[in-house]
């Protein structure tokens, strides 16, 4: 499958340069493009029936269809920075090697913030080479699918993810102790001496 967005914020699409790319992408190979907004049952079939998910990305805060990808045990391929390296890595992902680069025109068009920033430029080559490896060797491919989805399991279910928030909470809340404590009233004080957060709440 091939998912392609369109982000059109600002600027109308321009319907025959979309129709050209459409008709050359159908005829350099076989791809179904899906151009509809998909319900969760969707995804989660389209994930079902991938053999990878492969994303070339230039910079991402999280990367959550990485992570969406790899509890379904797709072997997941994805660029070397961003984001997504807080739960990818090479035990359990296949990484693009890139370079940084500022980031275009187009970009920070976009994005006026984005001037004078750096971007990742994955590379074609190593991501063609990956791609063929998980093609040619299905077997080792799984077998990391399977390590990524333990990964994803084990470290980013509701609980794990409820104590990592609270004990970042509880720590700014004694962080806040020592630097506000000449600033609160005794009573405030005892309230928040008193406070507490259970990953229970999770």
């Amino acid at each position: 499958f091939l998912g392609v967005t369109i982000n059109n914020k600002k600027e109308k699409i321009n319907e025959k340069k979309l129709k050209k790319s459409k008709k050359k992408l159908f005829e350099a190979t076989k791809i179904i493009l899906i151009e509809k907004m998909l319900s969760q049952e969707e995804m989660v079939s389209i994930y079902k029936s991938g053999d990878s998910f492969v994303l070339p990305t230039r910079g991402e805060g999280w990367g959550r269809p990485f992570m969406e990808a790899m509890i379904m045990s797709l072997p997941a391929i994805g660029t070397d920075w961003g984001g997504q390296l807080d739960f990818m890595n090479k035990k359990n992902s296949f990484l693009i090697d890139y370079v940084l680069d500022y980031v275009s025109a187009p970009g920070y068009s976009e994005i006026p913030a984005f001037k004078n920033k750096k971007w990742a430029n994955p590379s074609v080559e190593h991501l063609m080479k990956l791609m063929r490896y998980v093609c040619s060797n299905r077997d080792l491919a799984k077998e990391k699918g399977n390590i990524d989805r333990k990964d994803i399991g084990s470290n980013y279910n509701c609980k794990a993810v409820g104590k990592l928030v609270t004990d970042r909470l509880n720590l700014l809340k004694d962080w806040d102790k020592k630097l506000f404590t000449l600033f609160i009233s005794s009573e405030n004080k005892k309230k928040l001496d008193s406070f507490s957060i259970e990953t229970d709440f999770f």
